[in-house]
Formats: structure tokens, C-alpha cells, sequence
């Protein structure tokens, strides 16, 4: 009944084929005229795909039911940290103490709307939650700020926490996707010698990965000129000769 209103999947138009939608939701409620109208949470969700900045109000209604799956709750704030602002992450930083270890990393990435400063002093704790899934998330969103201005047991929490991350990235270090994530961890270390490695062990391994090219000629114009990033697009174009994106990166540099 919701499939022309998500777009999720019919069960009952993939046997009535020559059926809408629109007609398998009519027929369901004739079989069930007592059906419950409470509000789905996929509502919600597919708003939150579509755009989680309109959907904003919903998904924290969605993130603050307690009658929901954590799951679903930890999903909306998955959504809503893609277009949340400071008052959202207000209202969202009570479930940082979430019994439930999914709503409280899903709830780490809401606090990146809040100043730094602030979300440092939410976060910083959860860098010695007892689950480790928390602990990556609560790194991850404190890797921005220097470790010099961490106070000494944060930052001890942190070198911890930092750890169980690259640990759980070595048991998936034969994908491309982890050298993707080394390689933004990097550049938000500039470390910028590691990110071109890491975007170059994605390229070796997945050649038709566009995006891996793009961020490998990006640092290379930086750090070593455009010479250097021609050679690197002229390799990209010659794996992925269609690529609008690449080909004008080409374009600008030749034409400077």
C-alpha cells in the first residue's frame, strides 16, 4: 500500500503484472478493512532518500520513537545527519546514551552539525564505549579536530579508538571501498602522500572506479603539478574513455 508512495517494492504486482500499485493497495484494503492506519516509518525514510533537508521534522520524530525498531531509529538518524543543522544535533545528543549501541553510532554523525567544540565534548566520551561500532563512529567524527587540542585522556581515547578503526579496515582491505575510506582518512590527516597511495590501490584494484581517479588527479595536481596529473588523467581516460569528468579535468589543465 505504500509502494506508490515510497517507491518500495509491490508483492503483489510482481504476480498481477497487468495491475498498478494503486489497485493492489484497494484490494488489500478490501481483505483487510480492520488494517491499522498508524503512520509507517518508511514514509519517513523514503523522504529522508529523496531529501533529508525537507524531511528533516519527520526524521526526528522518526529518531525520537521509542515504539520503533532501533533499527529503523538508527536509519532516520543515518538520513538526518545528511542535512542537520546545530538544532538538530541538539536534539538528538540525548541518544548518545542510547541503551542500544545502533542509535548511538547513528547518533555520533548528527553531532558533525554542532560546533566543534560542542560536539568534542558530546562525542568525546564514546571513544571508550563498550562497543567497539561506537567507538569507530565516535573517531570518525572527531578525526577533524588536532589532537593537540584534545585534553589528555580524549586524546588517549582517541589513539584507542583510532586503532579499532584501522583494525576492522584490515579485515577488508582486499576492496577497493576500504582504500577509498584510507584514502579520505588521510586527507583529513593531510597526509596527502598516504591518500595518493591509497587512491592508487583503489585504481590498481577497481580501474573503472571514476571517483578514485578524480580524487588520485586532484592530489597529484597539488602535490606534484600538472605534468604529473596529465599522465595521471591520460592513464584514467584510457580505462574509462567515456568519463565527462575526467575528460574535463583534462581540458582545464591543458588549457592553463
Amino acid at each position: 500500500d505504500l509502494a506508490a508512495t515510497t517507491g518500495g517494492p509491490d508483492a503483489c504486482t510482481d504476480c498481477h503484472a497487468d495491475q498498478t500499485p494503486g489497485w493492489a493497495a484497494a484490494e488489500a484494503a478490501k481483505h483487510h478493512p480492520n488494517a491499522g492506519t498508524r503512520p509507517h516509518f518508511g514514509v519517513a525514510l523514503a523522504a529522508g532518500r529523496a531529501n533529508p533537508v525537507a524531511a528533516q521534522g519527520d526524521l526526528r520524530v522518526l529518531a525520537l520513537d521509542e515504539t520503533q525498531p532501533g533499527l529503523i531509529r538508527a536509519t532516520a538518524l543515518w538520513l538526518l545527519s545528511q542535512g542537520a543543522d546545530a538544532s538538530a544535533a541538539e536534539e538528538m545528543a540525548p541518544l548518545l546514551d542510547h541503551e542500544d549501541p545502533l542509535i548511538r553510532a547513528a547518533a555520533i554523525a548528527v553531532q558533525q552539525a554542532a560546533p566543534p567544540h560542542v560536539m568534542a565534548q558530546r562525542v568525546g566520551g564514546l571513544l571508550d564505549d563498550p562497543e567497539r561500532m561506537v567507538r569507530i563512529e565516535a573517531a570518525k567524527a572527531m578525526l577533524t579536530i588536532p589532537p593537540a587540542r584534545l585534553p589528555q585522556d580524549t586524546a588517549a581515547g582517541m589513539r584507542r579508538a583510532m586503532s579499532d578503526w584501522q583494525g576492522s579496515l584490515q579485515a577488508r582491505i582486499d576492496i577497493p571501498e576500504t582504500h577509498l575510506v584510507l584514502g579520505g582518512m588521510a586527507l583529513t590527516l593531510r597526509n596527502f602522500p598516504a591518500a595518493k597511495g591509497a587512491f592508487q590501490e583503489v585504481v590498481r584494484m577497481d580501474p573503472q572506479r571514476e571517483d578514485a581517479w578524480v580524487m588520485l588527479a586532484r592530489i597529484t595536481a597539488a602535490v606534484d603539478g600538472s605534468e604529473a596529473t596529465l599522465a595521471v588523467l591520460d592513464e584514467a581516460l584510457q580505462r574509462i574513455p567515456d568519463s565527462p569528468a575526467l575528460t574535463e579535468m583534462r581540458a582545464s589543465i591543458r588549457a592553463q
